[in-house]
């Protein structure tokens, strides 16, 4: 029972402590009735482009020095890996700078097309 009982607490933590699947929740307030209105129709949009299988919306701001001061999933692409993704390739992207004081804020949506593995027999196979 003591053994089943750490296991228990253990869990949780382990989860929480960086998993490759686990995204924080976002510290950016909830959008707007407007903002998501617009949100869906360009969620729709997108998924409508040739190729194009989930669409994720990642929020940030960028400091007057140019960094990322804030990151967060506004809306998932419903694929964990695909949002860790996006929000890696947010971080390595290079911004311009804020004006003196201030932060920029930004919504962005990023899509994701489906990839298939497509297997190619070996000449004289049958």
């Amino acid at each position: 029972m003591k053994r089943l009982l750490i296991c228990l607490v253990a869990l949780p933590l382990t989860a929480w402590a960086g998993q490759d699947d686990f995204i924080a929740p976002s510290a950016f307030p909830p959008l707007s009735d407007g903002v998501t209105a617009a949100v869906n129709k360009t969620e729709a949009t997108l998924l409508k482009q040739a190729g194009v299988a989930r669409v994720g919306f990642y929020q940030f701001t960028i400091d007057d020095k140019g960094k990322l001061a804030k990151i967060g999933v506004a809306r998932s692409s419903g694929d964990a890996t695909d949002d860790d993704e996006a929000i890696a390739a947010i971080e390595a992207t290079p911004f311009d700078a804020a004006p003196a004081g201030k932060q920029t804020y930004h919504l962005i949506p990023i899509r994701f097309t489906a990839q298939e593995t497509i297997y190619i027999p070996p000449a004289g196979s049958k």
